[in-house]
């Protein structure tokens, strides 16, 4: 069995304080928005031609 922690009674920490949280810098907080707004920018791309071409049907979910 796995003894990660201290056994004198102390739990085992809730988080690794070493990992960085997500978009911690300002270089990944842009490239998260732009890649947020291209998908964005994709499906309604997708949904516009639908709409603007009625051979081909809206998907159905």
């Amino acid at each position: 069995m796995s003894r990660n922690f201290r056994t004198d009674g102390e739990p085992p920490p809730l988080a690794d304080r070493s990992i960085k949280p997500p978009f911690a810098t300002p270089l990944e907080r842009r490239n998260g928005m732009l890649t947020t707004l291209m998908v964005i920018l994709f499906l309604g791309g997708i949904v516009i031609g639908c709409l603007f071409s009625p051979h081909i049907p809206l998907p159905k979910f």
